[in-house]
């Protein structure tokens, strides 16, 4: 079965799930979840262009927020702004959305010391399936460790046991995860100190939940050729 005719199929399919009753719809949003993330995966390792695997992935996208009853834009980057957090333009800085009457509605509790942090942390900010993503210091302090955060609207879930001993380290994980049956698989700091040893983390990238693994490793190269090597 050709992959798009799939696809097209999932979304159909999804539209019409919640005209069934609930234990129909629940088995029905169960198989279509299964199959939109397997052909996910299929589609990450294609042959196929990169306009047609962008293509396949926005279906999916689509499919996937349909059954959940989400907004189907995932082209829109959450719409926050860098400000000073106590209006004297001084630090610390924080993000804050805007409302229809013009009201700041500030973020507190993930900091940055320079507007330029904040600025880069937002402008790094990354799409995973869905999901928005950015790296912010554990302890508000523009220093190492540095966490996932996960954006959702105006709230942001700070992921303090998902640590990197550097900002890059961050950065690189979010940009280029590894992603199995719905969730981003990535090496984390055991201790949430950022530094070894390493362990294996799955984040529910609906839930934002983190499972760690029990196995440790005394390299963060150690811990991601164990990934790498499963995918």
């Amino acid at each position: 079965m050709k992959k798009t005719s799939l696809l097209v199929a999932i979304i159909l399919l999804s539209s019409s799930v919640f005209a069934r009753n609930a234990g129909e719809r629940r088995k029905t949003i169960q198989r279509i979840e299964n199959t939109a993330i397997q052909i996910l995966d299929e589609v990450r390792y294609s042959p196929a262009t990169v306009s047609d695997l962008k293509k396949a992935q926005s279906l999916l996208r689509q499919a996937n927020n349909i059954i959940l009853g989400m907004n189907t834009d995932f082209s829109v980057k959450p719409k926050l702004r860098c400000v000073d957090k106590d209006g004297d333009n001084r630090n610390p800085w924080v993000y804050a959305t805007v409302d229809a009457n013009f009201n700041v509605n500030k973020i507190t509790n993930v900091q940055f010391r320079s507007k330029s942090l904040c600025e880069r942390a937002y402008s790094d900010m990354q799409n995973i399936m869905g999901t928005f993503v950015m790296c912010t210091a554990k302890d508000n302090d523009d220093r190492d460790p540095w966490s996932i955060t996960v954006v959702n609207g105006d709230r942001l879930n700070k992921l303090n046991n998902v640590t990197f001993g550097t900002y890059e380290k961050c950065i690189n994980t979010i940009r280029t995860p590894k992603i199995q049956n719905g969730q981003a698989v990535f090496c984390t700091a055991r201790d949430n100190d950022g530094r070894d040893p390493w362990v294996i983390a799955k984040l529910n990238l609906r839930s934002q939940q983190i499972e760690k693994g029990t196995s440790t490793f005394g390299t963060l190269s150690a811990c991601q050729s164990i990934i790498n090597g499963s995918f």
